[in-house]
């Protein structure tokens, strides 16, 4: 038994206090391991969708994920896991690079840290073409959880645009939640089909665009996850990681 003197008082350490301390000790040090830092994601456009997300084994986006969209100034602050792999995004309507390019094109930023830090995803250049709005609704599908899909051209198979987000668990799933697919290119009706998994149901579902999408334009597909076309699958490669 070791005898540790603290000014005038004398304290005894049995192996009760030690194991105490030793405790504290790897709790202090697995604490600062798992601790949040803050990512600002400079975007020079107000109210632009930012992401930050953390791919878990299957490639979908994992609980770690944060979602957030930036402020008048275009800046977005993200409290973020330390020291934990990510993948920034921002995206926002008629601006360049779109959610296909930062995919398709390398144009994401893959960040870690231990600490805060800044980086700048400038969305202020105009696109050249004209895009409109899928709204996607989702019912009786599972939140707390990740939902993954793209949008393609049903002529050529060509991705146009990918789905990449997670469900909060404040959300009700029997509610239609509303997923924002931006940037799509203006068509006529019948040009394109939204496919949507579900990870933690292992359902997916595919359904096409019936309407035109004009330019500046909005287009709603809904899906029920609880109907017979929710066809079980075990994962879906979207191609996104």
């Amino acid at each position: 038994m070791k005898i540790i003197k603290s000014g005038s008082r004398k304290w005894e350490v049995g192996s009760g206090l030690r194991t105490l301390l030793l405790t504290t000790y790897y709790l202090l040090l697995t604490t600062s391991c798992f601790s949040a830092v803050h990512l600002t994601v400079e975007t020079g456009e107000a109210d632009a969708k930012v992401a930050a997300l953390n791919f878990d084994a299957m490639h979908n986006p994992s609980p770690n994920s944060v979602f957030k969209p930036a402020d008048a100034t275009g800046k977005a602050v993200l409290e973020i896991a330390a020291d934990t792999d990510y993948v920034v995004f921002a995206n926002k309507q008629g601006r360049f690079p779109t959610l296909r390019d930062q995919v398709m094109m390398g144009k994401a930023i893959p960040v870690r840290t231990a600490s805060d830090m800044t980086v700048y995803f400038s969305l202020t250049e105009t696109l050249p073409y004209d895009v409109g709005i899928i709204y996607i609704g989702l019912v009786n599908i599972s939140t707390g959880a990740p939902v993954v899909g793209d949008i393609r051209n049903v002529t050529t198979n060509e991705q146009v645009s990918f789905i990449m987000e997670f469900l909060t668990d404040t959300l009700t799933a029997a509610n239609t939640n509303y997923v924002l697919a931006l940037n799509i290119p203006a068509a006529p009706e019948n040009t394109y089909i939204v496919n949507i998994f579900s990870p933690k149901d292992k359902e997916g579902m595919s359904k096409p665009v019936t309407d035109p999408l004009i330019a500046g334009g909005t287009v709603t597909v809904h899906f029920d996850f609880d109907t017979q076309e929710a066809m079980a699958v075990q994962t879906q490669d979207t191609g996104i990681t």
